[in-house]
C-alpha cells in the first residue's frame, strides 16, 4: 500500500491518477497528522510526501516513517538542493522534482517493492 501526502488536490488527482496501477491500496491525505494517523492504523509499504512547512515539523513524518523502516519518496516543487540534502541525510529512498515524469515515479516505486518482496 501506499500513503500520498499532497496538499493540492489537483496533484492527488494526478497522484491518483498515476498510482492506479502500482499501489493498491493507495491512500492520499492533505496533511501529516491524518498521514501518522494512518501510518499507526494500515500497513503501509511506502510513503510519497512533500515535506510541509520551513521548520523541522515538515520533517516528522519522513522521520516517523523511516524509523519504521517504511520507505519514503520525497517530492517537492521547491529547487532548492537544502531539501534533498535533508531529505536524504533523514533516509528518504527517493527523491523527485516536481513536475515529475509519471513513469520515473512509477518505476522508484515497482523498485522499492521488487526490493521489499526479495
Amino acid at each position: 500500500s501506499v500513503l500520498v501526502v499532497e496538499r493540492s488536490t489537483a496533484i492527488q488527482r494526478l497522484f491518483e491518477v498515476v498510482l492506479r496501477n502500482v499501489a493498491d491500496p493507495l491512500f492520499i491525505v492533505a496533511d501529516q497528522e491524518k498521514a501518522s494517523e494512518l501510518l499507526s492504523a494500515e500497513s503501509i509499504d511506502i510513503v510519497i510526501m512533500e515535506p510541509q512547512g520551513p521548520s523541522e515539523i515538515c520533517w516528522r513524518l519522513l522521520d516517523e516513517s523511516v524509523s519504521s523502516a517504511i520507505p519514503t519518496i520525497v517530492v517537492t516543487s521547491r529547487v532548492d538542493e537544502r531539501i534533498r540534502d535533508e531529505a536524504g541525510r533523514r533516509g528518504a529512498a527517493a527523491f523527485l522534482s516536481k513536475p515529475f515524469k509519471p513513469e520515473a515515479l512509477q518505476a522508484i516505486i515497482r523498485n522499492i517493492i521488487s526490493t521489499n518482496h526479495a
